[in-house]
């Protein structure tokens, strides 16, 4: 079996179809292993894990350690992002373990027995350059750690470099569900953290794997340079970097159109748009409501890509109601009429400037004296509104009624 650097794999899904679900009825695999009682995905399951911890504060540090070999071995495939996502929960377990102070002594001889990604150096020597950059958030550690992890064959690593990928390229139409799980965001991860807190929830697809459960915020990957980001929701698609930029990671490089889509990514998009026409409001099953949430973040995407910002600033001067206000203002400051002239396209009709709006912007310092100028007059307008006090009624006084009446 061959890995690409871009996440594609030459082989069978049958190589992992234990790991992957169609029966929308049960979830594709346990949250935690039965065994060391971590994160099963990181560890390979009964399958595979071999145990280990004794303490909690022991399973903390050997997770952490677990979720950057994964996160860093995801991070050079389609699946970047949760592999972002894994090396956020490392650290944040690693935040937490670190109030009970250093590692302990005995975590590096118990990643080397029971977490060891069997790459190119001793399971000790990768589990104290994980730890360098757990404990010091040592970034050149953390780099040599990500060349040692190239040739690694742990089995649960293989099957996660195999699994991340096809999560991220799977379509809302396959059906598919996954043993993933997403992980908190910075702002919604509780401080004290535990092994067995809700850092992280099982979901069973990469687009929800990739953001916080609770808030549903894409973080960004937390490691500077990764620029492959988030898969078209429907299609798939992922654009290439550089002089690829236009080019479809996920379908043999075929190009892509302003919505992030090419001929495949679009075919997709297609046959999505008449699933749900048959689903129409009745949503029921994880199926139909993860295609209509992909198709309307897909259709955000095309609106977004659809505006244009500078027809939108032409139109706006070149407007009826505006354009005598605008070209009043380039009558009375070039500098501003040759900006406004570039933004409309052609230079505005001097003559169409309004003659209040110039006499006020002439006479009175330009736009900051219109705008003091507007603020006086807003002033008076609502002195002039405003009702005048009441006049209180006469009321004669008992003395001045004797006289009157005296005077009768």
């Amino acid at each position: 079996m061959k890995h690409h650097e871009d996440g594609r794999v030459n082989g069978s899904k049958a190589l992992v179809v234990s790991a992957v679900s169609n029966d929308e009825g049960r979830e594709a695999s346990p949250g935690n292993c039965t065994v060391c009682s971590g994160p099963a995905r990181l560890c390979g399951g009964a399958q595979h894990c071999t145990g280990g911890p004794r303490s909690v504060l022991e399973l903390q540090w050997l997770t952490a350690i677990r979720a950057v070999y994964a996160g860093l071995v995801l991070t050079r495939t389609l699946a970047a992002l949760w592999g972002g996502a894994l090396l956020r929960f490392a650290h944040r377990l690693a935040l937490g373990a670190l109030a009970s102070g250093s590692p302990p002594a005995s975590i590096a001889r118990l990643a080397e027995e029971h977490a060891d990604p069997g790459g190119a150096a001793s399971g000790s020597v990768m589990a104290g350059l994980a730890l360098a950059y757990l404990h010091h958030g040592d970034l050149e550690r953390l780099s040599e750690l990500s060349r040692l992890l190239r040739d690694a064959r742990a089995p649960w690593l293989l099957e996660l470099e195999i699994v991340g990928p096809l999560a991220a390229q799977s379509t809302p139409l396959d059906r598919e569900r996954f043993p993933l799980f997403a992980v908190r965001c910075n702002d919604c991860a509780d401080p004290a953290v535990r092994p067995r807190d809700r850092l992280y929830e099982r979901v069973a697809t990469y687009d929800e794997a990739i953001r916080c459960p609770r808030c549903g915020a894409l973080p960004a990957h937390p490691l500077p340079g990764v620029r492959i980001g988030e898969p078209h929701p429907v299609g798939r698609c992922l654009p290439g970097t550089g002089a690829a930029a236009q080019a479809c990671r996920v379908h043999d490089g075929q190009e892509l159109d302003v919505e992030g889509l090419c001929i495949e990514g679009r075919s997709t998009f297609h046959r999505a748009v008449l699933e749900e026409l048959k689903i129409g409001q009745q949503v029921s099953t994880p199926f139909e409501h993860n295609l209509v949430e992909a198709l309307g973040r897909a259709r955000r995407i095309a609106r977004n890509a659809k505006i244009d910002d500078a027809a939108v600033a032409r139109e706006l001067v070149n407007s009826p109601m505006l354009m005598p206000f605008f070209a009043a203002l380039a009558a009375a400051n070039p500098e501003a009429g040759r900006d406004l002239a570039q933004i409309a396209g052609t230079p505005l009709d001097i003559d169409a400037a309004d003659p209040t709006v110039l006499a006020a912007m002439s006479g009175g310092g330009g736009l900051a004296g219109l705008i003091a100028n507007g603020r006086a007059a807003l002033a008076g307008l609502r002195a002039s509104l405003s009702p005048a006090p009441p006049v209180p009624a006469f009321r004669p006084s008992p003395k001045h009624r004797r006289r009157k009446e005296s005077g009768r």
